[in-house]
């Protein structure tokens, strides 16, 4: 058989000018695929999907513990307890802070922010607990999310040294952040601290006790104490005791006071005397309105007194009233003591779940110095909620564990 010869191909001739071209789109597509890739590397947000943009700062709500800036000595550490509250505006901030004990021991803590009520604040070294709990008055603390430095620095808590080792700080869980609208428990992030004591100087010094009291305790303010409310109008009867019982007779001649000054504080601050060196009878008569402008006289204003006086030894005693009393501009004599009035019929209980406990202190707070207010919030029953009625609250609260509702 004849064997067939092979087929053949014509093909087309191969067109150079063409090949030209697709040489060049090559390369000018590599040239500015590479040009992307270099600045998709030098700038690679701008290039993210919208909704991938993180934030700056994201919203939050919480109560942390930081390594504070303050200045102290080279055996102390101070540490801030720091609120949030981005969401929404809160009043009250409650907390127990545990530390090592044989590590630590707390000397002081600051209480002098202007925006706090100040509820409990105190602390056991013994058991290694601080307890604080602090209100912010109606409209509350709100904090700004955009900026990493709108926060509040609730203290600042200054510990001595004792050993060098790492501890840790935590916050017990049962911490709270109260919202201002509903008096709802809002806290979402809560943080401890870690730190190491390695490289700091070790004190040999005992702190005070947080349960120390005045040695001096020889005078005792009786009246106003706490609560009253007075009129402008009428003369308030301002008295006191001197401690001598259980003495021995030299100790009774030491502390026998024969002269006595009595000074008026307003909103916790000095405002002036109204008796210098009368002599010690346990009583002294007082008229608001022959010292005192009408111009103080309104529900922001709160008033305590001090009598302080000298023994023979020159040692000087003194006393503060308790709490916070008010003067009203009404006519007619008002003298409503803790035990009467409003206080009396509802106990604290503002919500009526018959309990006293936080969430009627913040009820409390949602009120204060509103003019339409929660008539149970009136303590007293004089028809303004404000610190008296935050003071009444705070002394039916004492001694309870707040933390638990």
């Amino acid at each position: 058989m004849e064997e067939l010869p092979p087929p053949e191909f014509n093909l087309p001739p191969v067109n150079k000018s063409r090949k030209n071209i697709l040489s060049v789109l090559l390369l000018l597509f590599l040239v500015l695929a590479v040009g992307i890739g270099v600045y998709l590397t030098l700038n690679p947000t701008n290039f993210l999907p919208q909704a991938l943009t993180p934030l700056p700062f994201q919203p939050q709500t919480s109560l942390n513990l930081e390594k504070s800036p303050t200045q102290v000595a080279k055996d102390e550490l101070a540490v801030d307890v720091v609120v949030r509250s981005d969401i929404d505006p809160t009043n009250l901030v409650a907390t127990k802070i545990k530390f090592p004990s044989d590590s630590l021991e707390v000397k002081s803590i600051a209480t002098g922010s202007a925006k706090v009520k100040w509820i409990k604040e105190n602390f056991d070294n013994s058991l290694g607990e601080i307890n604080l709990d602090a209100g912010i008055p109606n409209p509350g603390l709100k904090t700004n999310s955009q900026s990493s430095t709108n926060k509040l620095t609730l203290t600042t808590i200054v510990f001595k040294t004792k050993k060098a080792q790492k501890v840790d700080l935590s916050l017990d869980h049962n911490s709270l952040i109260l919202r201002n609208s509903d008096n709802i428990n809002i806290l979402k992030i809560k943080k401890g601290l870690s730190l190491d004591l390695t490289s700091f100087a070790i004190s040999s010094q005992s702190s005070p006790s947080a349960s120390l009291t005045n040695l001096t305790d020889m005078i005792k303010v009786a009246s106003p104490n706490g609560g009253e409310v007075y009129s402008y109008y009428n003369p308030i009867n301002i008295t006191w005791t001197t401690n001598v019982s259980n003495k021995t007779l030299a100790d009774r001649d030491k502390s026998n006071i024969s002269k006595v000054s009595i000074s008026l504080y307003l909103n916790n601050k000095f405002f002036g005397k109204l008796a210098t060196n009368i002599d010690n009878t346990g009583k002294f008569s007082w008229s608001p309105s022959q010292t005192l402008s009408l111009l103080y006289i309104n529900s922001d204003s709160v008033y305590k007194v001090e009598v302080a006086g000298m023994n023979k030894s020159g040692q000087t005693a003194s006393d503060l009233s308790d709490g916070p009393f008010s003067i009203a501009s009404q006519t007619d004599a008002i003298l409503i003591a803790s035990s009467s009035g409003q206080l009396e019929q509802t106990k604290g209980d503002l919500n009526g779940d018959n309990a006293v406990n936080l969430t009627d202190l913040s009820i409390l707070l949602s009120n204060f110095n509103k003019s339409k207010f929660l008539p149970q919030a009136d303590l007293n029953g004089d028809g303004v909620v404000n610190e008296i009625d935050l003071w009444l609250l705070k002394s039916l609260l004492t001694g309870q564990d707040l933390l638990k509702l």
